[in-house]
C-alpha cells in the first residue's frame, strides 16, 4: 500500500470521525432540548397539582362549612320539635284547663273565655313552630343538595388527580428512561 492509499484512507477516515462528531453532538443536542422540554413539563405539572391541591383545600373547606351549616340546621330542628312538644304538653294542659272551668258551676263562661284564649295562643305558638319546622326543613335540604355538589367536585377533582399522577408517573420514566440511555451512550 502507496503512502498516497494510506493518506487517502487517512483523509476518508478524518471524514467519517468527523461527521461521527457532528452526528453525536446534533443527538446530544436533540437529548437536550428533549430533556429541557421535559423539565419544563414537569414544572408545569407541578404547578397544576399544587393549584388541583389548592381547589381541593377550598372543596374540604366548603364541605367542612356545609356540614357546619347542616350541624346547625339539625340543631334548629331539634329545637323546633321541642318547642312542638312543649306546644302540644301546653295544649294538653289547655284541655285540661277548659275541663275542670267547664265543671266549675260560678265563673264558667269567664274560665272558657280564659281557656279559650290559651288555647288560641297555644295554637299560634304551634303554627309559628311548624312554620319554623318548614324552613328548617328547607334548610336542610338545601345544604344536602350544597354538600353532595361539593362531594361531585371533590369527586371530579380526585379523578383529574389520578390521572395527571398517572401521567407523571409515565414523564418521569420517560425521563429516566432517556438520563438512562443518555448516560449508557445510547442514543
Amino acid at each position: 500500500m502507496s503512502i498516497e492509499e494510506r493518506a487517502l484512507n487517512l483523509e476518508n477516515a478524518f471524514v467519517q470521525l468527523t461527521q461521527l462528531a457532528v452526528s453525536a453532538s446534533e443527538r446530544a443536542d436533540t437529548h437536550e432540548r428533549w430533556i429541557n422540554t421535559l423539565g419544563a413539563n414537569a414544572e408545569a405539572l407541578d404547578a397544576r397539582m399544587e393549584a388541583l391541591a389548592t381547589r381541593m383545600e377550598e372543596l374540604a373547606a366548603a364541605q367542612a362549612n356545609s356540614e357546619v351549616k347542616i350541624a346547625a340546621l339539625t340543631d334548629a330542628q331539634i329545637r323546633t320539635e321541642a318547642a312542638i312538644a312543649r306546644t302540644t304538653e301546653a295544649i294538653a294542659k289547655t284541655n285540661e284547663a277548659v275541663a275542670k272551668a267547664n265543671e266549675t258551676a260560678g265563673n264558667a263562661n269567664e274560665a272558657a273565655g280564659k281557656a279559650n284564649d290559651a288555647a288560641a295562643r297555644a295554637n299560634e305558638t304551634a303554627a309559628r313552630a311548624s312554620e319554623a319546622a318548614a324552613k328548617a326543613g328547607e334548610s336542610a335540604a338545601k345544604a344536602s343538595e350544597s354538600a353532595a355538589r361539593a362531594n361531585n367536585a371533590l369527586a371530579k377533582t380526585n379523578e383529574a388527580l389520578s390521572s395527571l399522577a398517572i401521567r407523571l408517573d409515565r414523564l418521569t420514566e420517560l425521563v429516566e428512561r432517556i438520563v438512562s440511555e443518555k448516560g449508557n451512550g445510547n442514543a
